[in-house]
């Protein structure tokens, strides 16, 4: 498990310059549990793959630069997130100690009451309150109502010296406050169980949310370099196709290499040269028309990389009070709900109708043959 000194340690090997270090310390001293283990490994593999090209001479040195400086960044803001996971499991473990101790104070009261020691109940009770943190309690309504618990106690007390109530009255009102002394004392000692809860289960919240952001950050860049580089192939192709149907225009609608005379000829001559061009320019429309979809698909992975980037800033920011409600509405809107392109795909958009075009041009030739 990595330590609050192990995290020093890493960030002195950083800025004096060991990545790889600080690294393999991470990978050494880290859980294989926790959600950050594989987000490390990946850097790792990034950060010697990065390496390699660069001592391979295939990237710049300004590329090297700044892909280290994200990785760099990367690692920083991890080992930022594991130091605040530890401190808040400190916390965790002082608060459930200072539980347990709240606790004893509830069994103390409660063999008070038992025992029918209501006043010494009552004192130890506001001794409890006055002596716990204001910041994990909401102690001035505990305050409150111990006060006015003891002052009820006491008027009974002048009550019953003075001779001025009945017993059944005195020992309701003390049943009462017996009562009411339990009720207050139970209050208490939940009250930091719940924010124990309620604090465990905003650190699985922000672990969980985190993991899936990386992931899901990981998975998009993956798929939206996928998309840039199929759709750069089918610009290529298309290209391609167009200037082989220029090539082909060229070569073979060449009159000077016809027969004339051959009225037969000519025409199968430029039928022949209409459909090659013609297929090549339908299959250039298609691969530009495909490219243009893989590069909008693209684009709608950059988008949703964009939304969960600001979702994962607003966690970084809001944290520890972040709601299961909010984080349902900061990544709302993640999952575009555009319809993809590949959708409005036709086949007449690709379809040069070639066939139809040559039948229009017989009909025609046979017109005019018989004039």
């Amino acid at each position: 498990m990595v330590e609050i000194s192990d995290l020093e340690t890493g960030r002195r090997l950083i800025s004096n310059g060991d990545l790889s270090d600080a690294l393999n310390l991470l990978v050494e001293k880290g859980d294989r549990q926790e959600s950050y283990y594989d987000h490390i490994i990946s850097l790792k593999g990034r950060y010697h793959n990065l390496e390699k090209k660069f001592n391979s001479a295939v990237i710049s040195s300004d590329s090297y630069d700044t892909e280290l400086n994200k990785i760099r960044a990367d690692v920083i803001a991890i080992m930022r997130d594991i130091e605040d996971s530890e401190r808040h499991e400190k916390e965790l473990k002082i608060q459930k100690i200072s539980l347990a101790e709240e606790t004893d104070n509830q069994k103390l009261i409660q063999e008070y009451i038992s025992n029918g020691e209501i006043g010494d109940a009552l004192a130890e009770l506001k001794k409890w309150i006055d002596s716990i943190n204001s910041e994990e309690y909401d102690s001035s309504d505990y305050a409150n109502e111990a006060v006015i618990l003891i002052s009820t106690y006491n008027r009974l007390n002048e009550a019953k010296a003075n001779g001025t109530i009945s017993t059944s009255e005195l020992e309701l009102g003390f049943d009462r406050i017996r009562n009411a002394a339990l009720a207050l004392s139970k209050k208490i000692s939940e009250s930091p169980k719940k924010k124990i809860e309620q604090k465990e289960k905003q650190e699985q919240i922000e672990r969980s949310a985190a993991s899936f952001v990386e992931e899901s950050i990981l998975a998009l860049t993956k798929r939206e370099k996928t998309l840039k580089t199929q759709a750069i192939l089918w610009y290529i192709i298309g290209f391609l196709s167009l200037i082989t149907g220029v090539w082909v225009a060229l070569t073979y609608i060449n009159f000077n290499t016809i027969d004339t005379d051959s009225v037969i000829k000519i025409i199968y001559q430029i039928f022949k040269s209409l459909f090659v061009i013609g297929l090549l320019v339908a299959a250039s429309r298609y691969a530009f028309n495909l490219g243009k979809t893989y590069m909008n698909e693209a684009l709608k992975n950059a988008d949703r990389i964009h939304a969960i980037s600001f979702g994962k800033f607003y966690l970084q920011v809001f944290g520890t009070n972040i709601k299961s409600e909010d984080l349902k509405d900061v990544f709302k809107d993640w999952n575009t709900s555009k319809e993809s392109p590949f959708v409005n795909l036709d086949s007449n958009d690709f379809d040069p109708k070639i066939l139809e075009a040559m039948l229009k041009f017989l009909e025609v030739m046979k017109g005019k043959g018989k004039e």
